[in-house]
């Protein structure tokens, strides 16, 4: 249902990722004004853009042209991913996801990703917001 995995996956972008982002000490890591896209496609998808600074995730509708890699991935392999049924990693040698950008950057930054999936799955008070998202069901 095409209506339900676009809910499902605003919901999730714009409300449920940020909060769980300034929750994970993982995300000090990162650097400072970090801009990445996701391109999201197939039935619900949509374009992304995230920055990461002072401490937030900020995400925003449409693909900023200036960001540094942009992810491109179909809705279901967006929502495998967010369900713990594939790895980024699995993905991506799957040819799943496709990297445009700074390749380097791209996979530092999926590193980052796949442990953020791994530990926002270990948390229940995260689960709980994500469940209300539609993820964990």
């Amino acid at each position: 249902m095409p209506w339900a995995t676009n809910y499902f996956l605003f919901s999730y972008l714009e409300r449920v990722l940020p909060g769980q982002m300034r929750q994970l000490s993982l995300a000090r890591l990162l650097p400072p004004d970090l801009l990445f896209a996701l391109d999201i496609r197939g039935a619900g998808g949509g374009q992304w853009s995230c920055r990461w600074a002072d401490g937030m995730l900020n995400v925003r509708r449409g693909l900023d042209t200036d960001a540094v890699v942009i992810y491109r991935i179909d809705s279901s392999t967006f929502e495998d991913l967010l369900r713990g049924r594939q790895t980024p990693q699995q993905a991506f040698f799957d040819g799943r996801i496709e990297i445009d950008g700074d390749m380097e950057k791209a996979l530092k930054l999926a590193l980052f990703i796949e442990q953020f999936l791994t530990e926002t799955s270990n948390h229940p008070a995260q689960r709980t917001e994500a469940t209300h998202a539609g993820i964990g069901r």
